[in-house]
């Protein structure tokens, strides 16, 4: 535990030079893990740009896909629905994003002997935070946006600008809700730091899905509505091609958003640690089974604990808006069972430092079963029950959800490969969110992917044939990447 250390005001450096230096030693920091995980430097830059370039080709496959399909030239019509879906995305990326941001790195336990404020180191974290959430908010609205920017062409800069401004604030104030309802949470009800975050950052989702719902088009695009707060104007002046003047509100709200951060930034944060304590029912006989063990260990990580109960929150709010709207059921739960098998990212980082148990009983890779089956086990629970509220409540048949499993189960084992690959760590504030970002943006990839795939072949047995082809291609990638990662931890 560190010992606060009294400074002259004067040796403070300024935030400004504190927000460059933690992110850059956070970034290295990150690499440097992932190179040791890797036993090569060499390798660990092969994998990132693997990454960026399969995120690359994803963005301009969907984004020309979409323009081929959609057609949409100009926002005409359009503007309300746009304007929300731009802001509201990489808001809520960049809280799905921050759940994997742990509260206490060894960034934050290496600058608390230094003469840096807490309240600089916290906002250097939330910007980076913001930075990875809104990247893979880009990175989803592409295809959206990409029909209008390539009609536009060079005449497309004020729509740009325009885009760049409802992102930034979507993830400023995201932010902002988050910072300032978790510290409510602690103030009022004495809530500690991991369970109001994750409260708050739930809480927020929902906020802002409220404000925003009347735009979307399951709700008709009814004109009007909180949302025009801060996206009234935008629009409107991106089609009239001038100098880029955004209304005042759309000003304002952003400034707000800094000024509550760097308010809620000079509170004073109770840490409660990096680990749950779970209900004795539950802990209890945990090192019974290698399965109950595994599990224990992956909950026991406050972020896979806090994202499903984000997910599940999610869910619900999604519900309550599909029984309300009656329209475009089908995408909308589509992308909540896909929320739910992005969790099994954070499965394997949080539990590799206990794997050396297996070594001493001479299978180092005894791990991986138990580890499949824990995650499936929580995985079929969560399918079961919000498959089962889709087919009950909504127009979704048994036959829907079938067809769907598969696909949703390739979801799941690609994201579990994800988190060997880039595993989530305690150490570095971003190792989580960047697997959790990319994992996002590689289920959307395989999802687009096979479904476009899939909408090219006839019958209901050779929509099952390439589904199992394509669910053992990736259960063996999986697999190796385990068996790998195991073989490298074993390396002298």
């Amino acid at each position: 535990m560190s010992v606060p250390v009294a400074h002259p005001a004067a040796a403070f450096p300024s935030t400004a030079r504190v927000l460059l230096t933690v992110q850059l030693l956070t970034l290295r920091l990150w690499f440097n893990d992932l190179g040791r995980s890797l036993h090569s430097r060499a390798q660990a830059w092969v994998l990132v740009g693997a990454f960026g370039a399969a995120i690359a080709g994803f963005t301009v496959w969907s984004s020309l896909q979409s323009a081929r399909q959609l057609g949409v030239s100009d926002l005409t019509g359009a503007e309300t629905t746009y304007s929300a879906i731009t802001f509201t995305v990489p808001a809520l990326t960049t809280l799905m994003v921050g759940l994997y941001v742990p509260s206490r790195t060894l960034v934050t336990e290496i600058l608390s002997v230094m003469p840096v404020t807490d309240g600089a180191v916290r906002a250097a974290v939330r910007a980076m935070t913001g930075t990875i959430g809104g990247f893979a908010g880009a990175v989803l609205l592409a295809p959206l946006w990409a029909p209008v920017l390539i009609a536009r062409g060079l005449d497309g800069a004020p729509v740009v600008a325009s885009l760049f401004w409802l992102g930034l604030g979507g993830v400023l104030i995201a932010l902002a809700l988050e910072a300032a309802l978790s510290l409510g949470y602690r103030t009022v009800f004495r809530m500690g730091t991991i369970f109001s975050r994750g409260l708050a950052a739930l809480s927020a989702a929902v906020l802002l899905a409220l404000a925003f719902a009347d735009a979307m088009p399951m709700n008709g695009n009814i004109p009007g509505g909180l949302h025009q707060t801060f996206t009234a104007g935008l629009v409107d002046f991106a089609e009239s091609g001038t100098a880029f003047a955004p209304a005042t509100s759309a000003l304002l709200l952003p400034v707000l958003a800094v000024a509550v951060l760097w308010a809620c930034g000079r509170s004073p944060e109770l840490d409660s640690g990096n680990s749950l304590h779970l209900p004795q029912w539950l802990s209890a006989g945990a090192a019974s089974t290698p399965v109950r063990l595994e599990l224990l260990q992956i909950l026991r990580y406050p972020p896979n604990a806090m994202l499903l109960v984000f997910v599940n929150g999610i869910a619900v709010l999604a519900a309550v808006f599909m029984l309300r709207s009656a329209q475009d059921e089908f995408g909308l739960g589509v992308i909540v069972l896909t929320m739910v098998s992005a969790w099994a990212v954070g499965a394997y980082g949080p539990t590799r430092r206990h794997h050396w148990i297996y070594r001493t009983t001479e299978h180092p890779y005894a791990w991986i079963r138990p580890k499949l089956v824990a995650v499936g086990a929580v995985w079929v629970l969560l399918i079961s029950v919000h498959g089962g509220w889709l087919v009950l409540l909504t127009n979704w048949t048994l036959r829907d959800l079938g067809l769907l499993l598969p696909t949703l189960l390739i979801e799941l084992i690609v994201a579990a490969a994800v988190g060997v690959l880039l595993p989530v760590g305690r150490d570095t504030s971003i190792s989580g969110a960047m697997s959790d970002a990319l994992a996002l943006a590689l289920l959307l990839a395989v999802t687009s992917g096979l479904q476009s795939l899939l909408s090219q072949v006839g019958s209901v047995t050779s929509i099952l044939a390439v589904q199992a082809v394509a669910l053992i291609t990736a259960f063996g990638f999986l697999l190796f990447v385990a068996r790998r990662s195991t073989r490298l931890d074993l390396a002298p």
